[in-house]
């Protein structure tokens, strides 16, 4: 008789609970906010004015302030009808 009580018992606070988490439950669209991210690029090509020279890109000082600025590298590509190197940066556009 106690044995069954206890199982009686148990029975119900297992529905109770479960009813619980289900009563709580909200759809996950509804919970979740989806912020679009928006980008700006800069493009950066060398010159004799701007960095050693031309085999060497972009100078570490060059590059240490577009960081500080918050531009990170995403590409490098040559550019386009000359033999240039051209360097693409990417950020979060503020």
């Amino acid at each position: 008789m106690k044995n069954k009580m206890v199982w009686t018992v148990l029975i119900l606070f297992i529905v109770i609970l479960i009813s619980q988490v289900f009563s709580q439950n909200k759809p996950i669209s509804k919970n979740l906010e989806v912020k679009k991210e928006t980008w700006e690029y800069k493009y950066f090509v060398p010159t004799t004015n701007t960095s050693k020279s031309l085999d060497e890109g972009i100078s570490e000082m060059e590059m240490n302030k577009l960081g500080k600025e918050g531009w990170e590298l995403a590409i490098v590509q040559p550019a386009t009808r000359t033999s240039e190197m051209k360097f693409v940066f990417k950020r979060r556009k503020q």
